[in-house]
């Protein structure tokens, strides 16, 4: 759990998945940094992502897994980066967790490179021009819906106004 840019920090408040963090005053992390800490009777690490800055160096962050067992007073390390995922060919008919861990039953993939969580979307210019078929799926979906419920209105129409 230790890395050389990590800054240590109190868990100060558990509320279920939302978890209040103390740092000193000058270390404070910023929004969407990784928070690393450990419950007591667990064997890994859980990860939280800072969503809030409260101010008098209190961050609030939202758990990436169960926080039983989590107390009060327990020390807290920010990372110094967001949570990020695995991302290339290599990743391409898998499946991950939001924190790229895989949940397919197949092995970890150490060597393919990460992206952050949250990151700027690509350019206009360099997204696709061609939409795939399955974009415009639900437009056609509501279309023809539309059309059966436009029928059955006019079907049914002239008996209610006969009553």
């Amino acid at each position: 759990m230790a890395t050389e840019i990590e800054t240590k920090g109190k868990i100060v408040q558990v509320l279920g998945a939302v978890v209040d963090v103390e740092f000193p005053p000058d270390k404070v992390p910023d929004i969407y940094n990784e928070i690393r800490t450990r419950p007591s009777g667990s064997d890994q690490d859980l990860i939280l992502e800072v969503e809030q800055l409260l101010g008098n160096n209190w961050v609030r962050c939202v758990a990436m897994g169960p926080t039983d067992g989590l107390q009060r007073g327990v020390d807290a390390y920010d990372m110094g980066h967001s949570i990020s995922v695995p991302v290339g060919e290599e990743t391409l008919g898998r499946i991950f967790n939001v924190l790229g861990q895989p949940i397919d039953n197949k092995p970890d993939i150490p060597d393919a490179p990460r992206r952050p969580i949250h990151r700027e979307a690509p350019p206009l210019e360099d997204q696709a021009e061609d939409s795939p078929a399955w974009v415009n799926a639900p437009a056609r979906a509501m279309t023809s819906i539309m059309k059966c419920k436009k029928q059955a209105l006019s079907t049914a129409w002239p008996w209610y106004s006969a009553r």
